[in-house]
């Protein structure tokens, strides 16, 4: 089985909505904020007895901030939206510098400062980790700001064809890359019919999942090889759907200009990788 009927097969089975386009593995997913940011940090004792705040990992929230961060950020480690603006702490960006609180954790830069290091570049066009993305890009695209290989696939974050998508024909993709220019290329693992059937075309000589059987139920081998490919979710939304989520058109709707993409790759004019980043919920 090639990796582009992999991808066609999580395309066709309508998990767009949920998890948003995939390519050969699973959608990524935002990331918590946080991660390996606070490391060893201490909460000042007066403003955790103040906030009943204990541990500087800790998210009592959930709005994606840690008490760390939102420490860093004077806002309210139990109350999510702190100003009562409609926007989440996380989201916020007081300092203007591009980057968002919660970004700013990430990152390991000052929220209430623009530019932490006072080296005359704001901290969202900063690039500490040197893997060709900047701290705005690397959050936009799913990726982390102080790790240059996430995915420690062996290449750099920024040689990944992150971006955004610019625009979808059904068939046309480009992507305006992070790193500058476009890279555009066909899609021929989608496959959308005067039916509204969305399935992979068997282009490669390969199994098919589907496209022809579109209320068949996805078998248990399929399912494995999906759970293979890091797609645990896919499993668990598949079992609960079971053949509805075969027929659904929805081949091009998550893949409308903004959509973030976290990695791409093109091989004699088609798209073989093609991961998207999943919206939060």
């Amino acid at each position: 089985m090639t990796r582009i009927a992999r991808a066609g097969a999580l395309l066709a089975l309508a998990l767009l909505t949920a998890l948003s386009v995939t390519g050969p593995a699973a959608a990524k997913q935002p990331h918590k904020h946080g991660k390996g940011a606070h490391g060893s940090k201490r909460l000042p004792e007066k403003w955790s007895k103040q906030h009943k705040a204990k541990r500087a990992t800790a998210d009592p929230d959930d709005d994606g901030l840690t008490n760390w961060g939102e420490f860093r950020a004077h806002t309210k480690p139990r109350d999510d939206d702190s100003d009562r603006d409609g926007l989440g702490d996380a989201q916020e960006d007081r300092d203007r510098d591009m980057l968002d609180n919660g970004s700013e954790e990430d990152a390991g830069t000052d929220p209430g400062v623009k530019d932490s290091d006072r080296d005359g570049i704001r901290d969202g066009a900063e690039d500490p980790d040197r893997d060709g993305l900047s701290n705005t890009a690397e959050d936009r695209t799913g990726h982390e700001p102080r790790d240059p290989d996430t995915d420690d696939d062996g290449t750099l974050d920024g040689d990944e064809n992150a971006g955004v998508v610019e625009a979808f024909d059904g068939h046309t993709l480009t992507i305006a890359l992070a790193v500058g220019g476009r890279l555009t290329a066909a899609i021929d693992f989608v496959s959308c019919d005067d039916e509204n059937e969305a399935g992979p075309e068997d282009t490669a000589g390969d199994e098919d999942f589907g496209g022809d059987e579109p209320d068949e139920e996805p078998t248990d081998e399929e399912l494995a090889l999906l759970d293979e490919e890091g797609s645990a979710d896919v499993r668990a939304h598949l079992a609960e759907q079971g053949a509805e989520a075969w027929g659904d058109d929805q081949c091009s709707g998550d893949l409308a200009p903004g959509t973030a993409v976290h990695e791409a790759a093109v091989e004699n004019g088609v798209f073989t990788v093609l991961e998207l980043v999943a919206s939060e919920r």
